[in-house]
Formats: structure tokens, C-alpha cells, sequence
């Protein structure tokens, strides 16, 4: 999990897959959020294998894991999926908001229903159970973040839509 630390990004959905994957998995928390609300995850997640990083750069926190996942109850664009995709770390996220309009489901990533600890704990196990599907959601997640999102093609779309502002 990388990012703004508080309630709605699903950090306590988050535990609980942990909670139910076992000490085979580690759970890394990387960002900045309220610290009552941080130190209250931090007492829950005693005993399992979750590390609060505080604030990291994104390219950092990447390097670091295998799999990025974003079990928001609500995420209105996800840059840090674009940024994971791009890398070549696989997602897993919510289909809540924008994540669905980023990844496909299956194709480039997996999506889950938001606040279902348990879906999310499927997800992860079955990814990680599956050498070819890592592979090929990573590939495919490269090459979408390239033919949709390369600065490149993204920059005359914002034109566009300036100059379309302007004329009416």
C-alpha cells in the first residue's frame, strides 16, 4: 500500500487479508495520514507481518515489492496504479471509482470489490500461486500504461481539451 494513510483507502481491509494470508506474505504501508489513526493500525497489526514505512517515493516503495495493492473503498484515478503498471509491478485493486478505468480486470490487473478482506486475500494468494499470470498481467499492464497514458499521447489530449475550453 502506497499513499495517504486514513480510513477510505482500505488499509483496515488490508490487515485483515493479511490477517487471513499467513506469515508467507508481508504487507509493506508506505505514506503519510493522521498519526492516531496510523498508531491504531500499527496496535492492530501487531503480530503480523505488516512494516509502516512512513513517507516513500513512489519509484522506491516499487522496487521493493512484487505486487502494488490499492483496496480504496473509493479512488477517484489511482496515479500510483499507472506508476506500478509502468514499473512492471502487478495490481491488485478495488473496482471502485477509477481503478476499473485504469486496469482490466484479468488483463493488466485484477480488481476486487471494495471493503471484502477476503476477496482481496484470494486475489492475492491465486496471484502469487500463478507464475504465467504475473507475467502476463505485467506485460500487458506495461504496454497499456504505453499505448494510453505515455506522456507523448496524453499531452495533445490536454491541448485538446484546453482549446476546447477556449472556444466555447
Amino acid at each position: 500500500l502506497l499513499g495517504e494513510i486514513s480510513p477510505h483507502k482500505g488499509h483496515d481491509d488490508a490487515l485483515e487479508a493479511f490477517r487471513h494470508l499467513g506469515p508467507h506474505y508481508q504487507l509493506l504501508i508506505g505514506g503519510r495520514g493522521k498519526l492516531s489513526y496510523i498508531k491504531s493500525l500499527e496496535r492492530r497489526a501487531v503480530g503480523l507481518p505488516i512494516k509502516f514505512l512512513g513517507f516513500v517515493k513512489p519509484a522506491d516503495f516499487l522496487k521493493k515489492v512484487d505486487v502494488l495493492i490499492v483496496p480504496s473503498w473509493e479512488e477517484p484515478f489511482g496515479i500510483v496504479i499507472l506508476e506500478a503498471m509502468a514499473a512492471g509491478v502487478n495490481v491488485i485493486a478495488t473496482a471502485a471509482g477509477g481503478p476499473p478505468e485504469i486496469l482490466e480486470n484479468g488483463k493488466s490487473g485484477l480488481l476486487v470489490s471494495p471493503r471484502h478482506p477476503y476477496e482481496l486475500a484470494s486475489a492475492i494468494q491465486a496471484l502469487s500461486a500463478d507464475d504465467k499470470l504475473r507475467v502476463q498481467l505485467r506485460k500487458r499492464a506495461i504496454e497499456h500504461v504505453k499505448n494510453h497514458y505515455d506522456i507523448s499521447l496524453m499531452i495533445p489530449k490536454i491541448e485538446r481539451f484546453y482549446v476546447q475550453l477556449l472556444e466555447d
